[in-house]
């Protein structure tokens, strides 16, 4: 714990591990910030980063850290990406912005944790594109303790796209 905006920034020197291939990284619940998520999304100068998985639960990102996320589209081999989102305040203003991951064209594997953000049916559209995605082939969204619709929970069971997985 402990970690803060300015551990963000230290840990991202791991970019200089120019062959890392698969990173992981636990932050939850330890103060990171939009600035340390921006730190973070530095990793997508990775060269040959093929998955990562990023923690944020319990960090008061909000939709300003998410956007500070973005960047790690441009990874260049990035086919992997696991994004946990939990109770991190990011609304359905954070979705909308995660719509830019449509441009990952790389992607075959995208996990969204999303519990607790006070999403409302507006983010739906946006999750349901998201599956879409040509590339993505399995995709699997935590959904739960969310302002969902049941009307609207019954939109994922028959979605086009890739194998989707849901939890709400």
């Amino acid at each position: 714990n402990g970690v803060g905006p300015s551990g963000a920034q230290a840990l991202a020197t791991f970019k200089s591990l120019r062959t890392l291939q698969s990173f992981k990284l636990n932050m939850w619940g330890n103060d990171i910030q939009p600035s340390g998520a921006k730190a973070l999304a530095s990793l997508h100068e990775l060269q040959e980063l093929s998955t990562l998985g990023l923690n944020f639960g319990c960090n008061l990102l909000g939709e300003t850290g998410v956007e500070a996320l973005i960047p790690l589209k441009n990874t260049p081999l990035l086919k992997n990406l696991s994004l946990n989102l939990w109770y991190c305040g990011i609304g359905d203003g954070g979705v909308k912005v995660l719509k830019e991951f449509e441009q990952a064209s790389k992607l075959t594997t995208l996990n969204l944790i999303l519990w607790g953000n006070d999403l409302s049916n507006v983010s739906i559209p946006v999750l349901l594109n998201l599956n879409m995605m040509p590339s993505v082939q399995t995709m699997f969204l935590d959904l739960r303790c969310n302002k969902l619709s049941m009307q609207f929970k019954e939109c994922f069971q028959d979605a086009p796209g890739c194998l989707l997985n849901v939890a709400i």
